[in-house]
């Protein structure tokens, strides 16, 4: 073999691994940029729009003036502030008022146990989750359970604690998107 055809050899075979490190990084950073827009839609998809209840029910009342309707807005609000007969899981206790609840009233802690059979949620049109102390807002509230619940249509998130509404949208964890209900929150200290 002639010395020039090794030396062509050579820089066939240099080129070939510089074009060789050049797609592999162009392969990682294009797996990168696709595990980031997966990642974001997997976020978009699963993602539960959380809203204050003054907001919610303003919306309501704006679409209600188009539609001529009235109802929903006046039920949110009372559902979420009047009695009604409700079901009652706190600290892991539960206590049932008046024949076929509308409301769970539930607290961080005891939320999960909506899943073991025994409370009534037939008729369950708002569940109403209490964060009572500063130690709730770590917690993670997996709202899917709510979706074998198909007469919810309200999750109130009520904080009695002080905290920021991003403090409170970080104790949800994504429901479904096949999710029905609506999730709105109202941080009200000492409530």
């Amino acid at each position: 073999m002639s010395p020039k055809k090794i030396t062509n050899l050579l820089d066939n075979a240099l080129l070939f691994k510089i074009e060789k490190k050049l797609m592999v990084k162009a392969l990682f950073f294009l797996l990168a940029i696709l595990s980031i827009g997966t990642a974001e839609a997997q976020n978009a998809k699963e993602g539960v729009s959380i809203t204050n209840i003054d907001d919610f029910v303003s919306s309501l009342q704006s679409s209600t003036q188009r539609n001529n309707n009235g109802g929903e807005a006046a039920k949110v609000l009372s559902l979420a502030n009047d009695a009604n007969s409700s079901v009652y899981l706190m600290n892991n206790t539960m206590n049932t008022y008046g024949n076929r609840p509308e409301c769970l009233f539930t607290d961080v802690n005891s939320f999960g146990m909506i899943t073991n059979g025994s409370v009534p949620m037939s008729n369950v049109k708002m569940v109403i989750i209490k964060i009572n102390r500063q130690s709730d807002l770590n917690a993670k509230l997996e709202l899917s359970i709510l979706d074998n619940f198909p007469s919810v249509k309200y999750v109130y998130i009520l904080s009695s604690v002080s905290c920021t509404e991003t403090a409170v949208k970080q104790v949800v964890k994504n429901s479904s998107s096949e999710s029905t209900f609506n999730v709105f929150y109202k941080i009200a200290p000492g409530a």
